[in-house]
């Protein structure tokens, strides 16, 4: 609850709680406010007052069974004021501290009762804590909504004056939104209370707004909770939690599996992956991932719809509703691992999500889809999600950069928007979005690396390469974190994923350590290293550059590369190791 409050309530605050439906349950919230402050070893001096409006006062000892009150209300040490008027209790009540308004209906009296009961049972320094059960009965008892405000206006004073914390209860239902309105403008925090048919089981939900009245808003999303042996249970795991997930499967009568109001079927893993691989091998790549990507984008945009309309969760909070209820289908794990849909970024981590082994590029398109579905929807504008690292292809989890389509379009995985996007003008230029750009076949930069060997030699050839490399990483750096507001990793998996979309082979970011300047890549099917016969030693003196100016741009630091693996030697891959430049480095800087 502290953390759905932002830290918890100050001293002197006013909590109102507003109820719509009985099965809220909201006397077990005074049970949890009272035995928070009785029960801590911190606050020995403590004491809580209960008005009550609701019941006779035998009643109020009963509703209460948790061992702290029961013990508390022995030691006089929880007041109840009794406004509901006199009634014949069991003897036993009688040694208990109790107070009597004997005009339930005189609110001034209660007013002054009030003030001088709080002198009397505590000093200054006590920690003390009123519960004011019904304020919707206290409505119906003094017949004026005016002389209520006013009087709760001057118990809110109070509560400041003494530093104490005080809980309200109000039914919605019951009054005008206009005097519901007033309290709520009144206090610093509401706790909303509503129900939800879900599945047509009935599931009590809260919502806390913080600072309504003084200063920036808190607003939590909105969390289901259940009571269990008198404690409330917030359920932040509906989702998430296999149970909840099996209580609300059902099975329509047309045989048709509904979840949370939405049709699911239930297939084998081993079918599942089949039907996906079959695909992935029948078309090429840029068919696959948009087909699969765009229809993931239409589920994405249907799931907003059900988890906002028929669960009603907070739009804010659907990314991470989403990734619970996936997390509960057997398909593996979702974790947010940085979400800013003001700043437009998204970095999400999956483990052990569906995949085969040895595939060449990303497969998990259609997921990357519905996560652009529902941010689109929040939103309001395209997102576009690219799949950076994937098990599939030899990586220890799949990683998910999201942005805003306008800003990742350039380093989209979808060749086919690349070539839509190519312009040549009148004057022979060739631009691709707003940058000039040249179409080179392999041979002709190969042949350009072996000019320079042959006019200077092979350790000059490489110190000219390797800082054109260098180079031309710094620069486009910039302009991914200029133009792209990217930052730290993500620069590195937007360059990765750049490269393996032009050409220059499929990169695979192994390790990293920003904080150490440490990173090592495979590249498979290497433009350089591939293309070359036989040598001794390794020939991409330039991607071995761009790895070392990505890296020295993300850390600040000054850094080396070197290819300790290469196909031009006979190995399956070539490999990049990055670390801090030393002097006895044999990479030539």
């Amino acid at each position: 609850m502290d953390s759905l409050l932002g830290g918890g309530i100050s001293a002197g605050s006013s909590i109102l709680i507003v109820s719509d439906h009985q099965a809220t349950k909201k006397q077990y919230f005074s049970s949890h406010f009272a035995t928070e402050i009785l029960g801590s070893s911190q606050n020995e001096d403590s004491h809580v007052f209960n008005v009550v409006y609701s019941y006779p006062v035998h009643q109020v000892f009963v509703l209460y069974t948790d061992p702290i009150i029961k013990k508390a209300i022995e030691d006089r040490k929880f007041t109840v004021i009794n406004c509901y008027g006199l009634t014949s209790s069991p003897d036993e009540f009688k040694k208990y501290s109790i107070t009597h308004l004997e005009n339930p209906n005189d609110v001034n009296k209660l007013r002054y009762l009030i003030g001088t009961i709080r002198e009397e049972k505590c000093g200054i320094g006590c920690s003390t804590r009123w519960i004011f059960d019904d304020i919707t009965n206290m409505v119906i008892t003094i017949g004026s909504e005016d002389r209520v405000l006013q009087f709760l206006r001057e118990m809110f004073y109070i509560l400041k004056t003494y530093g104490d914390l005080g809980l309200f209860y109000v039914d919605r239902n019951a009054h005008s939104p206009k005097f519901v309105s007033s309290l709520e403008n009144m206090v610093e925090t509401v706790i909303n209370l509503s129900v939800k048919d879900v599945s047509s089981v009935f599931v009590p939900h809260l919502r806390c707004v913080k600072n309504r009245f003084f200063g920036e808003e808190l607003i939590s999303y909105e969390v289901p909770y259940t009571v269990q042996k008198g404690k409330i249970v917030l359920q932040s795991d509906i989702f998430d939690n296999f149970e909840s997930t099996k209580k609300n499967l059902i099975i329509q009568p047309g045989g048709a599996i509904e979840l949370f109001g939405s049709e699911y079927i239930i297939s084998t893993k081993d079918g599942l992956i089949n039907n996906i691989k079959s695909y992935y091998d029948s078309v090429n790549y840029d068919t696959y991932r948009k087909v699969s990507f765009d229809n993931g984008k239409d589920m994405g945009k249907k799931i907003y719809q059900d988890f906002v309309n028929k669960l009603r969760t907070n739009s804010k909070t659907t990314l991470y509703d989403l990734t619970k209820l996936f997390n509960s289908l057997g398909m593996g794990t979702l974790k947010i691992e940085k979400l800013d849909l003001e700043k437009g970024v998204a970095i999400i981590h999956g483990n052990d999500l569906f995949h085969w082994k040895a595939a060449v590029r990303p497969i998990h398109a259609e997921l990357s889809g519905i996560f652009a579905g529902v941010n689109e929807m929040i939103t309001g504008e395209p997102w576009e999600f690219i799949e950076t690292r994937c098990k599939a292809t030899g990586d220890d989890f799949c990683e998910f950069l999201g942005g805003p389509l306008r800003e990742l379009a350039p380093i989209s995985q979808d060749i086919m928007s690349i070539k839509k996007d190519l312009e040549i003008t009148r004057e022979g230029e060739l631009i691709l979005r707003g940058t000039r750009i040249l179409l080179m076949p392999r041979g002709t930069l190969i042949h350009i690396v072996e000019a320079v060997e042959d006019i200077t030699n092979r350790e000059t050839a490489k110190e000219i390469l390797y800082h054109a490399g260098e180079k031309m990483a710094m620069q486009f750096c910039n302009v991914l974190s200029s133009k792209y507001n990217l930052q730290g990793i993500a620069i590195l998996r937007a360059y990765a994923q750049i490269i393996s979309t032009r050409g220059w082979g499929v990169v695979e970011i192994q390790d990293i350590d920003i904080e150490k300047g440490m990173m090592r890549a495979l590249v498979k099917q290497s433009l350089i290293g591939s293309g070359k016969h036989l040598r001794p030693e390794s020939q991409d003196y330039i991607p071995a550059g761009v790895f070392a100016g990505i890296m020295e741009y993300i850390t600040k630091m000054k850094l080396s590369c070197e290819e300790i693996k290469c196909v031009a030697k006979g190995d399956n891959v070539c490999e990049f190791v990055v670390k801090p430049y030393e002097t006895t480095s044999k990479t030539v800087l």
